[in-house]
């Protein structure tokens, strides 16, 4: 009757499909330990919480067997492709954490494209290779997180996110650190449950970009929004 088991540094390649004998583990935390092949782990049918982070694991098909899954961290790994996640086979998946790994596109988190996507509420994608490109239909009126940092956004394409038609209603949580072009913080201004935003504090810019940003941060602050200064 095991609930909840933390593996972290104590578990190899070779054993790792020995979990499929834990059939009630719902939290698994399996960090840094060198994981490339996780085979078995679709046997955890009533896991809701997974933590792979730190691993090399490249493919994300039998993760996207555990139809109860509700939260999935796998920060720092070598994931490009999460087509395989769907609403049918993952219902209840709504965080999702992905930073620090390989994908290309933004194409599956637009929800337009992708159904899967319209479900999500809490998403990383700091750190990825990502081309500049559908930031204007990107990520779904519910999302609540959004961890984006490192992904060479600029003026240009904050406007262009934040200026969709929605409005991002519930989205209170955005790290922009990393981005080091993003002086101009007045679409964020638009955001009306935002509670808190981390941006860089280097900025690649004049002293007239400095003066501007700090003027957002003071106006953002002014509103009630904990502003981070993150250096990355």
């Amino acid at each position: 009757q095991i609930g909840q088991k933390n593996l972290n540094n104590k578990i190899s390649m070779e054993n790792i499909r020995d979990l499929k004998y834990f059939k009630n583990l719902k939290k698994l935390v399996i960090r840094e330990a060198g994981i490339n092949d996780i085979d078995g782990i679709e046997e955890l049918q009533n896991l809701e919480h997974l933590d792979l982070t730190g691993n090399n694991i490249e493919n994300i098909e039998r993760i996207s067997l555990l139809r109860n899954l509700e939260h999935l961290y796998m920060y720092d790994n070598k994931i490009s492709d999460i087509w395989a996640f769907t609403p049918q086979k993952n219902p209840y998946l709504k965080h999702l954490w992905l930073d620090g790994n390989n994908i290309p596109s933004l194409a599956p988190f637009v929800p337009s494209i992708n159904e899967f996507a319209g479900q999500l509420t809490h998403i990383g994608i700091s750190r990825n290779p990502i081309v500049s490109e559908n930031w204007d239909q990107v990520f779904n009126e519910n999302v609540r997180t959004l961890q984006i940092g490192g992904l060479e956004i600029d003026n240009k394409i904050l406007e262009q996110l934040f200026s969709q038609k929605h409005g991002f209603p519930s989205l209170g949580y955005i790290n922009l650190g990393g981005n080091k072009k993003v002086y101009d913080l007045s679409p964020l201004l638009k955001l009306e449950s935002l509670k808190q935003v981390s941006i860089e504090g280097y900025l690649e810019g004049s002293a007239l970009d400095l003066l501007m940003r700090d003027d957002g941060i003071k106006e953002l602050e002014e509103n009630g929004v904990d502003v981070l200064r993150v250096n990355w």
